[in-house]
């Protein structure tokens, strides 16, 4: 069935941003100065955006209509919008050099990872209903 593995990819790809963020936070050295470069400005900008992932692109534009329609959808895009929010301000912390500020912001019972955690109860959930 299309719409099972069309989620699965989603499941997937969420996995994988979630992942990306750590490691980013993990890994960030970055000054007060260079967080302000017009680099830093446009990836924490591209991140909050929830329409330019891969998992977004799905979620917008190209799911399948039926899927569209489903209780889970709305609950889905919410959670994405805020999933994407937070990961943006938690990589600007990183890039700010606030790496301990940000580190606290992913660890295991943030606003965040509970976020990430809900979404991915959500798409399973939808999942097991087709």
């Amino acid at each position: 069935m299309i719409e099972f593995k069309e989620i699965e990819n989603a499941i997937s790809a969420h996995t994988a941003w979630l992942k990306n963020i750590k490691t980013a936070v993990a890994v960030s050295t970055m000054s007060e100065k260079s967080s302000n470069s017009e680099q830093s400005i446009k990836t924490i900008t591209k991140i909050d955006a929830d329409d330019k992932c891969t998992f977004g692109k799905w979620l917008y534009e190209t799911i399948d209509p039926e899927l569209k329609s489903h209780i889970h959808y709305e609950k889905t895009v919410t959670l994405h919008a805020q999933f994407h929010h937070q990961a943006a301000n938690i990589l600007s912390l990183a890039l700010k050099g606030q790496k301990s500020q940000a580190s606290s912001l992913i660890s295991s019972n943030s606003d965040f990872i509970q976020c990430s955690e809900e979404l991915i109860a959500i798409l399973e959930s939808w999942k097991n209903d087709l």
